[in-house]
């Protein structure tokens, strides 16, 4: 999380927070028109399908911004 920061510091930004923490899983980051999102769900394909759900039901010119995925991790 502190990576993450000082990442978003080091590219300019000035009100850098974290908003969603992932962990054996994909998340997007999602904009519109009006404000941003985020989602997480077992991949990218179904993280944006989320994100964009709830971005085009408020606001419009929805978009991926960012997505990633974490290191996978056996689950037993």
């Amino acid at each position: 999380q502190k990576a993450a920061v000082s990442q978003c510091r080091a590219n300019g930004g000035s009100k850098c927070v974290i908003d969603i923490v992932y962990y054996n899983q994909c998340a997007v980051m999602i904009l519109g028109d009006k404000k941003y999102n985020t989602a997480s769900a077992a991949n990218i394909k179904e993280a944006t399908r989320i994100g964009m759900k709830t971005c085009s039901a408020s606001d419009t010119n929805c978009r991926v911004y960012h997505s990633d995925c974490s290191l996978p991790e056996r689950v037993q």
